[in-house]
């Protein structure tokens, strides 16, 4: 017997209502469930351990979150600098129940700088929005000979390889900030890994390490107390807190800007109904009062964005973070 459906000479309206048809069935066990959604508890896959600013993060998203779409819980999955937790929400069906609050590096920085990753940063998320930033700032010993930025890259330039400066390991936004500079201003400093920030301050407090980019959560009260000095900032303005500190860009490389951010993501083929109402969610507690008073004691900047600008973020500092790690020969620890 003949089957229409398959003749080659099918009217074009029908094939059309037919493809539409089809492509209707497709995707209506998506939609199905985006309307339908969240029926049970939301997971947040943090891909580093607990007590730091991600975890922390997720734990203020997640009970907000439980206020606004039902209950949610963070789920802490560490190792490989945060490729193993990725790496289970990239593989997690797309559903609206497994997401992931991570931060630049498993999305920008580890995809140039492991040699094999278990996830394509680009093709295997979708993004949902920027939760936070968080600004650098350059800072050295209270007498330190080093008076200010233009001072550092003089001095570096002057004698590369003498000024040192220390980071929380190879790969870490502290050690690409720095890279990022040595390759804005041509000044060599050279790199003193860490393991972990804790290990770097009494060496940074007493001059075995000439500097370092880190949080102002992190160095602020150092700088507060007069026994760290802050030398610049990495955000495109001053910060509000800190007037009298300057910007990189104002201190002699025009446009440089470099903050680490903490964004929140689902695997790929998320409907995009249920990103939406994610995005809508965290717009909603990104602006309550005592969340952002909780942003403030972290030393963080609230951040909010549409999937598209996460997207274009991700892609512009990917760019970014793999032509600093190829230009620097820099390995995966």
């Amino acid at each position: 017997m003949h089957d229409p459906l398959a003749s080659d000479t099918l009217l074009p309206s029908r094939r059309a209502f037919i493809a539409r048809l089809l492509g209707a069935v497709a995707v209506a066990p998506a939609i199905a469930r985006a309307d339908s959604w969240p029926v049970k508890p939301i997971r947040i896959v943090v891909p580093f351990a607990s007590g730091g600013a991600p975890d922390i993060l997720a734990r203020l998203m997640a009970a907000e979150m439980g206020r606004g779409l039902g209950s949610a819980f963070v789920d802490n999955r560490g190792g490989a600098g945060g490729n193993v937790g990725a790496d289970v929400v990239a593989k997690a069906p797309p559903d609206g129940y497994t997401l992931l609050l991570t931060t630049t590096a498993t999305q920008s920085i580890n995809p140039a700088l492991y040699p094999s990753m278990p996830y394509d940063a680009a093709k295997d998320f979708s993004a949902v929005s920027l939760v936070a930033n968080t600004p650098l700032m350059l800072v050295t010993a209270k007498d330190s000979p080093i008076a200010s930025f233009a001072d550092l890259i003089a001095r570096a330039k002057a004698q590369p390889g003498t000024v040192t400066y220390a980071s929380a390991g190879v790969g870490t936004m502290q050690h690409m900030v720095a890279e990022l500079v040595d390759d804005r201003t041509g000044a060599r400093m050279l790199h003193v890994p860490y393991k972990g920030t804790g290990p770097v301050m009494p060496d940074l407090l007493s001059r075995r390490v000439d500097v370092m980019f880190n949080s102002v959560a992190a160095v602020g009260n150092f700088v507060k107390e007069g026994r760290l000095r802050a030398l610049a900032v990495t955000t495109p303005k001053r910060l509000p807190a800190w007037p009298n500190v300057p910007t990189i860009a104002e201190s002699g490389v025009p446009g440089f800007e470099a903050s680490a951010w903490y964004a929140l993501f689902g695997p790929a083929r998320l409907p995009r109904e249920i990103v939406a109402r994610l995005n809508a969610e965290l717009a909603r507690i990104v602006a309550l009062p005592a969340v952002r008073d909780r942003y403030a004691e972290l030393g963080l900047e609230p951040a909010h964005s549409t999937p598209e600008e996460l997207d274009a973020l991700v892609r512009r500092d990917l760019e970014t973070w793999t032509r600093i790690i190829k230009a620097k020969g820099i390995k995966s620890p």
